[in-house]
């Protein structure tokens, strides 16, 4: 049954609005439908992990990355708990552009995917890795360490860097996006630059890595941007 004509009036049409049919008005946008939204989500993250560990079985001999620089940055455990927090993000940010520019969202998938496709490439032409110091052994920031090297046992696929490329979309995305508040679009910028550093804190990445991620998510970002997603998102909704 339709409750409402047009466009809600008052704060509780819009959020009752906003609950029964799953739009949102506030910004003249209405939300791609969020069963879409999980199902694209989770294509992309399929996408994400059979491409990077994929990758790493077709790979020849590594080149060892890393230079003084990286030396003089000291190695520092507890800033595994920003890294990890990438993984919030990973979820957050698409859903929070859904809800205020769905055609960003697309943008972001898309941007996210090609970066994918991007670095493997670059990964199975010129496999990096390095040598990782020993995680503390106890605790639980140890068990964290431990846990996020173990996950990619082999340590391949570090140049650029997966983790800082995606952050550096998400800084594009929030930056993309004047419909966010600014203190949110400020948060997650610096919660993105600073998982770009904690990176080399952890020393799960060189500087080289950071480095060479950022003019990735920059072509891949421009590269999304090409495609006409508004008719897109209209036909998700």
């Amino acid at each position: 049954m339709q409750l409402f004509s047009g466009v809600p009036g008052c704060k509780a049409e819009k959020l009752l609005y906003n609950v029964v049919y799953c739009k949102f008005f506030r910004y003249g946008v209405v939300l791609i439908r969020w069963d879409i939204f999980f199902l694209l989500w989770a294509g992309m993250m399929v996408f994400h992990l059979v491409t990077y560990f994929g990758s790493q079985y077709l790979e020849g001999k590594p080149h060892t990355v890393g230079g003084s620089l990286d030396e003089r940055i000291p190695f520092h455990p507890g800033w595994i708990y920003i890294y990890s927090s990438w993984f919030v993000l990973l979820l957050g940010v698409p859903a929070l552009l859904n809800i205020v520019a769905p055609e960003l969202c697309l943008k972001y998938m898309l941007a996210h995917s090609i970066d994918q496709l991007l670095s493997n490439i670059i990964y199975l032409i010129y496999p990096t890795t390095f040598e990782r110091p020993v995680p503390p052994k106890k605790g639980l920031t140890g068990f964290v360490i431990g846990t996020v090297y173990g996950a990619n046992h082999r340590f391949l696929n570090c140049a650029p860097s997966v983790h800082c490329s995606v952050s550096f979309l998400f800084a594009f995305a929030a930056l993309a996006a004047p419909m966010l508040p600014l203190w949110l679009r400020l948060v997650i910028v610096v919660w993105s630059l600073a998982i770009v550093a904690s990176t080399m804190l952890v020393k799960q990445h060189m500087v080289i890595d950071a480095v060479t991620a950022l003019p990735a998510a920059a072509v891949c970002w421009l590269l999304a941007g090409l495609v006409n997603f508004s008719s897109l998102a209209a036909k998700f909704s």
